[in-house]
């Protein structure tokens, strides 16, 4: 599970997330912070530097989001940005997998498949019953409707390796096609 930072957060260096450049927000109406928005670090007096966003599987307008533990840019490289609420986890399964073309010789090319079955979950971990969600891949594909009674989306099955666009409860909505 992945827990996503958001403006206000701390950071490992007694730092703080400094800016949330998301369309996505916690409960209290903090952004989330994304790839390449602002965090201070506490020890030192240079900065602010630049959050390293990971979370490549789930993006807020074409950037990763970031999450618990994702690098601040400083010179030491030992401040973490510290997730503070549970607001948004997801819950991921599947992985690129290699498998051999039907041909017998030594020229057979590795085709690679890549799925993805997203859990919505609650702050405690729980999963969240008929939740809406929005899922986009980057050629435009789109997935969208209520999670199951276990909080599952459907499985999302691209050729190669691909970033998915994933929004949830009112922001899902927001982007459903009318």
């Amino acid at each position: 599970m992945k827990a996503l930072a958001a403006m206000g957060d701390r950071t490992s260096t007694r730092g703080q997330v400094l800016s949330g450049s998301s369309t996505q927000y916690v409960e209290e109406g903090r952004p989330l912070a994304v790839d390449l928005d602002w965090a201070s670090r506490g020890e030192c007096r240079d900065g602010p530097w630049r959050i390293l966003g990971s979370v490549t599987d789930w993006t807020d307008e074409g950037r990763k989001m970031g999450k618990d533990l994702d690098l601040v840019a400083c010179a030491c490289r030992k401040n973490f940005v510290l997730a503070g609420r549970r607001d948004y986890l997801i819950e991921e399964w599947g992985s690129g997998t290699t498998t051999r073309t039907g041909m017998l010789d030594s020229s057979a090319q590795g085709v690679r498949s890549h799925d993805k079955k997203i859990r919505v979950v609650d702050e405690s971990g729980i999963a969240v019953a008929n939740c809406l969600y929005h899922i986009t891949d980057v050629t435009g594909t789109t997935h969208q409707g209520l999670a199951d009674k276990d909080g599952l989306c459907p499985r999302v099955h691209t050729t190669d390796l691909k970033t998915l666009d994933i929004a949830v409860g009112i922001k899902a909505l927001e982007r459903w096609k009318q």
